[in-house]
């Protein structure tokens, strides 16, 4: 959307006709685990291409997930993506969610911001106390009831990489990089 005139145009014919945006921009430079370019790697800023597309296509309702530390980023995408919504009429609710108190098989908390145009979005406190259980439910528990049949062989074998991708993989190694620079791609 960002890039150049003829994106816009390109998606110009879509305005209106899109009822939800989900998106989860990449977290790499979010994550508290990049010791690298944590809060200021240059992908934090694709999170204002969500409001920018919802805004852009009028979209009445937008769902944003991230990890946590999304609201430490250097740039505030956060608070900017909260401000440009809200000043383009939208009502924004956001706040971190834990799976496993609302009884997922997972230990894991994402940031979500939900923004509509239609009704204000249920504070999500309110929708993590609701949806609250008094103990997380186990991966077996989730997988229990799936049909029982011989294993499919492709879970126990190694994929073969096409020369390309072995090259990159051991440009990776080779120069104890952990990604691939743009002109190896």
């Amino acid at each position: 959307f960002f890039g150049p005139p003829t994106a816009a145009t390109k998606l110009a014919h879509l305005r209106g006709t899109i009822d939800a945006i989900l998106a989860g921009p990449p977290c790499q430079g979010h994550s508290n685990l990049n010791n690298y370019s944590r809060r200021i790697d240059d992908r934090n800023q694709l999170y204002l291409t969500v409001p920018a597309l919802a805004v852009a296509l009028d979209v009445p309702l937008v769902v944003i997930e991230n990890v946590p530390g999304v609201v430490h980023d250097h740039r505030s995408v956060v608070s900017t993506t909260i401000s440009l919504l809200k000043t383009s009429g939208y009502e924004v609710s956001h706040g971190v969610l834990d799976a496993s108190v609302m009884g997922w098989p997972q230990t894991r908390k994402r940031f979500f911001l939900v923004a509509s145009r239609l009704a204000r979005p249920i504070d999500l406190q309110t929708v993590s106390k609701s949806l609250s259980t008094d103990r997380p439910f186990s991966v077996s528990w989730a997988l229990e009831d799936l049909p029982v049949g011989p294993r499919e062989p492709f879970m126990d074998v190694l994929p073969v990489l096409s020369d390309d991708n072995r090259r990159r993989v051991e440009y990776l190694f080779d120069n104890d990089l952990h990604e691939l620079p743009n002109d190896q791609r």
